[in-house]
């Protein structure tokens, strides 16, 4: 049912990767030579003097975070039919598991238009993803209870 704890946790999960999308990801900033980067989920911008030298498209981040909300949409109004909601948030963990490992990758590749080993620093949307698998993964264990509870009350009639 749409009132149950799973879809507090999915609507959670929703809000997360909505706040991803809007927030900046990964910075990094050279203030004595005035080089900046910045990783968006649609583009990786590298500045030299506020001038945009390159910008890399990043819009595979942001494909992957919309068909995560998708996910979480469809689990959440499939909750007549349980094992297919589980099916809906273990595939929702993947596209986060694809979103962490673009993360990795773009944050390198923005590390590499560097010449000095700075530290980069890391958005509020770079962790985004990281608790939207645990929202899903407890969503998931309240499914999987209501589905035993179904079977085992199946078993008493």
């Amino acid at each position: 049912m749409i009132q149950r704890i799973q879809t507090v946790f999915l609507l959670l999960s929703i809000v997360l990767m909505t706040v991803m999308l809007f927030s900046p990801l990964w910075t990094k900033e050279n203030l004595l030579t005035g080089d900046a980067a910045q990783l968006t989920p649609m583009a990786l911008i590298y500045k030299q003097k506020a001038v945009i030298v390159t910008q890399q498209t990043t819009v595979y981040i942001a494909i992957l975070i919309f068909t995560s909300i998708a996910f979480a949409f469809l689990s959440i109004f499939s909750y007549k039919n349980r094992m297919r909601q589980v099916m809906y948030n273990m595939l929702n963990i993947l596209v986060l598991v694809g979103v962490l490992a673009c993360l990795i990758y773009f944050s390198t590749k923005g590390e590499d238009l560097f010449k000095e080993p700075l530290r980069g620093s890391f958005g509020i949307g770079y962790f985004m993803p990281a608790f939207a698998v645990i929202m899903n993964s407890l969503a998931n264990r309240f499914i999987r209870r209501d589905e035993k509870l179904v079977k085992s009350i199946d078993r008493i009639r």
